[in-house]
Protein backbone atom coordinates (compact mmCIF):
# COMPACT_ATOMS: atom_id res chain seq x y z
CA UNK A 1 0.00 0.00 0.00
CA UNK A 2 1.40 3.42 -0.88
CA UNK A 3 2.05 6.02 1.86
CA UNK A 4 -0.76 8.31 0.65
CA UNK A 5 -3.34 5.54 1.04
CA UNK A 6 -2.06 4.73 4.52
CA UNK A 7 -2.04 8.36 5.68
CA UNK A 8 -5.31 9.08 3.85
CA UNK A 9 -7.10 6.49 5.98
CA UNK A 10 -5.69 7.92 9.22
CA UNK A 11 -7.09 10.56 11.47
CA UNK A 12 -5.02 13.73 11.57
CA UNK A 13 -4.79 16.08 14.53
CA UNK A 14 -3.01 19.10 15.94
CA UNK A 15 -0.20 17.88 18.22
CA UNK A 16 -1.09 18.23 21.90
CA UNK A 17 1.93 20.45 22.55
CA UNK A 18 0.77 23.11 20.05
CA UNK A 19 -0.80 26.24 21.48
CA UNK A 20 -2.10 28.22 18.50
CA UNK A 21 -3.18 31.83 18.13
CA UNK A 22 -4.82 32.94 14.88
CA UNK A 23 -5.33 35.95 12.67
CA UNK A 24 -7.00 35.89 9.28
CA UNK A 25 -6.53 38.43 6.52
CA UNK A 26 -8.68 37.83 3.45
CA UNK A 27 -7.45 34.47 2.08
CA UNK A 28 -4.48 33.97 4.40
CA UNK A 29 -3.98 32.91 7.98
CA UNK A 30 -1.16 33.87 10.32
CA UNK A 31 -0.73 31.24 13.01
CA UNK A 32 1.51 31.64 16.04
CA UNK A 33 2.44 28.58 18.06
CA UNK A 34 3.46 29.81 21.50
CA UNK A 35 4.81 26.37 22.41
CA UNK A 36 7.46 26.52 19.67
CA UNK A 37 7.66 30.30 19.22
CA UNK A 38 7.09 29.89 15.46
CA UNK A 39 4.81 32.02 13.31
CA UNK A 40 3.44 30.67 10.02
CA UNK A 41 1.59 32.22 7.09
CA UNK A 42 -0.89 29.74 5.62
CA UNK A 43 -3.03 29.89 2.51
CA UNK A 44 -6.82 29.58 2.75
CA UNK A 45 -6.88 25.80 2.33
CA UNK A 46 -4.08 25.02 4.79
CA UNK A 47 -5.52 27.43 7.34
CA UNK A 48 -8.96 25.91 6.93
CA UNK A 49 -7.57 22.39 7.34
CA UNK A 50 -5.64 23.38 10.47
CA UNK A 51 -8.68 25.15 11.89
CA UNK A 52 -10.76 22.00 11.38
CA UNK A 53 -8.09 19.87 13.05
CA UNK A 54 -7.97 22.20 16.01
CA UNK A 55 -11.65 21.38 16.61
CA UNK A 56 -10.83 17.66 16.59
CA UNK A 57 -9.11 14.83 14.71
CA UNK A 58 -10.30 14.26 11.13
CA UNK A 59 -9.61 11.98 8.20
CA UNK A 60 -8.96 13.38 4.75
CA UNK A 61 -12.45 12.25 3.72
CA UNK A 62 -14.11 14.12 6.56
CA UNK A 63 -12.01 17.21 5.79
CA UNK A 64 -13.13 17.06 2.15
CA UNK A 65 -16.77 16.85 3.26
CA UNK A 66 -16.37 19.72 5.67
CA UNK A 67 -14.47 22.01 3.30
CA UNK A 68 -16.24 21.27 0.00
CA UNK A 69 -18.58 24.28 0.43
CA UNK A 70 -15.61 26.61 0.91
CA UNK A 71 -14.03 25.37 -2.34
CA UNK A 72 -17.01 24.66 -4.64
CA UNK A 73 -14.93 24.93 -7.81
CA UNK A 74 -12.77 21.93 -6.82
CA UNK A 75 -14.05 18.44 -7.54
CA UNK A 76 -13.77 15.89 -4.75
CA UNK A 77 -10.60 14.18 -6.08
CA UNK A 78 -8.81 17.49 -6.60
CA UNK A 79 -9.77 18.74 -3.15
CA UNK A 80 -8.71 15.44 -1.60
CA UNK A 81 -5.23 15.66 -3.13
CA UNK A 82 -4.91 19.35 -2.19
CA UNK A 83 -5.87 18.56 1.40
CA UNK A 84 -3.37 15.68 1.48
CA UNK A 85 -0.63 18.07 0.31
CA UNK A 86 -1.71 20.64 2.93
CA UNK A 87 -1.55 17.99 5.65
CA UNK A 88 1.98 17.03 4.60
CA UNK A 89 3.01 20.70 4.65
CA UNK A 90 1.41 21.18 8.09
CA UNK A 91 3.21 18.05 9.26
CA UNK A 92 6.56 19.49 8.16
CA UNK A 93 5.72 22.65 10.15
CA UNK A 94 4.85 20.44 13.15
CA UNK A 95 1.30 21.81 13.21
CA UNK A 96 -0.41 18.53 12.29
CA UNK A 97 0.31 14.85 12.71
CA UNK A 98 -1.32 11.57 11.74
CA UNK A 99 -2.64 9.30 14.45
CA UNK A 100 0.45 7.60 15.94
CA UNK A 101 -0.95 4.17 15.02
CA UNK A 102 -0.74 5.12 11.34
CA UNK A 103 2.55 7.04 11.23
Amino acid sequence: MDPYQILGACSWRVPAECNLSWRRWQDEFVVYDSASGNTHVLDLLSGSVLSALEIGPSTISSLVSGLQALFPEADQNTLESQIARSLQALRRLELAEPDPQCA
